[in-house]
């Protein structure tokens, strides 16, 4: 099996004892991908102490923009252009869901929902690899309790956007047959991504996205048309979403 890409962007830094430990789950080959964002320097410069004696950690410094999404484009950019080669992709962030005035347990009770049932065990884990390595088809796996189709209340946001976003990359998977994982925390498929990547210019894209923390529950965001997008384009590909 090849190496395992992860890709965390670690906007709150407090958070990176609880994400090791989830990673400690993980006993297969990987490269660390982590994107800091460039307005918390003296948070970055104390984790950066913390893992100095990590191997195979690669990282990056990004503008504050597209949330989770916009650091998850520029670093996958970098990776295709510097020929990185993986199987699967972890894509992860420290989802505390503190803007729109959302109270913290709301986020910490979002953020297990998304990773206990994709990293909480190595039989988990174990698993959810031996998933991938048996059907071609699944392009994403991630938590069935934030697997979101068109029966969701939320479903609508963001269709401007989406629409707009579906006819720029030429998709041809039907808006209503989506399926993604609402909170962007899930297992991909490396080369189907890599493939976009190499057709599209995906850095205009990241530029254009939003700025600072915001929600998508008044106005369509480009941010969050692209968390919808990111499975358009596994379906595209003709790859399932998967819940567990």
């Amino acid at each position: 099996m090849k190496k395992i890409c992860i890709i965390i962007h670690l906007y709150y830094t407090d958070l990176w004892d609880e994400i090791k430990g989830y990673l400690d789950n993980i006993k297969y080959d990987y490269d660390l991908h982590i994107s800091l964002s460039d307005n918390n320097e003296e948070d970055n410069n104390i984790f950066l102490e913390k893992i100095k004696d990590l191997d195979n950690v690669y990282i990056y410094k990004v503008t504050n923009k597209g949330l989770d999404i916009g650091p998850f484009l520029a670093v996958f950019n970098i990776i295709v252009k510097k020929g990185f080669d993986y199987g699967l992709v972890l894509k992860l962030h420290t989802k505390k869901g503190l803007h729109g005035g959302r109270n913290p347990e709301r986020g910490e009770h979002w953020r297990n929902n998304l990773l206990v049932p994709i990293l909480n065990s190595t039989d988990i884990v174990d698993n959810i690899i031996k998933q991938f390595e048996e059907d071609g088809s699944i392009g994403i796996i991630g938590s069935n309790k934030w697997l979101i189709t068109k029966h969701h209340p939320g479903f609508i946001y963001n269709h401007k956007d989406i629409m707009e976003y579906i006819e720029q990359f030429n998709i041809k998977t039907k808006f209503e047959d989506i399926r993604f994982i609402g909170g962007t925390i899930f297992w991909c498929r490396f080369d189907v991504y890599k493939e976009f990547f190499t057709k599209h210019n995906m850095i205009e894209v990241y530029n254009e996205l939003e700025t600072g923390a915001f929600t998508d529950s008044s106005s369509s965001r480009k941010t969050h048309a692209l968390e919808r997008i990111m499975s358009l384009i596994m379906m595209d590909a003709n790859k399932k979403i998967i819940g567990i």
